[in-house]
């Protein structure tokens, strides 16, 4: 029988001990790669947030475009409303107005008729606000421009607010100067105040009440010009405001 040597296994090896200067590698790898990260990320929101600041800043341009519709159509509906107003003081006035009550009619019904206002630019503004896309709009002149636009809306608005109760102010006079009878004739199908085919004497010729009725009618007038004034500070802003953008983000 041959004699068999069972042979002793390998020794096992230790680890290698890591120098000083492998640990050192190891963490600069881990620092740049979480700082690439970072800094990927920061590009990518970056990127995402230019993306969203410019397509606001379009859809504000869109409306400030529709936005000088309203403001021209405003600017002359007022310009009639004060040549409106104007008319009824001078026929109230006049030793011969009730030789003229067709138009005496016209002008004291519509001068209780308030303006319909519409800007579009605000309501994007609001949500802008609301979703807070305004903090991407991170130019300080473009930022300016539009709150200074926002703050004469505001001004129309309140100004606007105060004209309607002055145009609720008449009502009462208008029931007991005019027959509603008339005033009921003088609307079309559309709701459009008319000239009336027919007129009735005035239910008082009181001069308190007359007085009255002019007075308010002298308050409104002040409403309508300050809401000129305003209107035309508006139509100069948007124009700047349009021009700007324009320049700086549609060329």
């Amino acid at each position: 029988m041959n004699d068999e040597r069972i042979a002793a296994p390998p020794a096992e090896e230790l680890p290698r001990k890591k120098g000083l200067k492998e640990y050192f590698y190891e963490g600069v790898m881990i620092f740049l790669a979480v700082v690439l990260g970072f800094m990927a990320e920061n590009l990518r929101q970056s990127i995402i947030d230019n993306s969203a600041k410019r397509d606001y800043i379009k859809a504000y341009y869109r409306s400030l475009q529709q936005d000088t519709t309203y403001i021209r159509s405003n600017l002359e509906y007022n310009r009639r409303r004060l040549l409106e107003n104007d008319s009824v003081f001078i026929l109230m006035s006049s030793p011969k107005e009730y030789q003229n009550l067709v138009q005496l009619y016209y002008y004291a019904r519509i001068s209780a008729r308030g303006p319909t206002w519409t800007i579009t630019s605000d309501r994007t503004i609001i949500g802008l606000k609301g979703s807070e896309g305004f903090k991407l709009v991170n130019d300080q002149n473009l930022s300016e421009l539009m709150i200074n636009y926002s703050s004469i809306i505001e001004k129309v608005d309140f100004n606007l607010s105060i004209a309607g109760t002055e145009r609720a102010a008449l009502y009462p006079f208008l029931g007991e100067l005019f027959d509603a009878n008339v005033f009921n004739e003088m609307l079309d199908e559309n709701g459009k105040i008319i000239k009336p085919k027919r007129v009735a004497p005035l239910l008082t010729q009181d001069v308190t009440t007359i007085n009255q009725f002019l007075f308010y009618n002298h308050q409104l007038k002040g409403s309508l010009l300050l809401e000129k004034q305003y209107l035309k500070s508006l139509e100069e802003a948007n124009k700047e405001l349009r021009a700007f953008i324009y320049a700086h983000y549609l060329d």
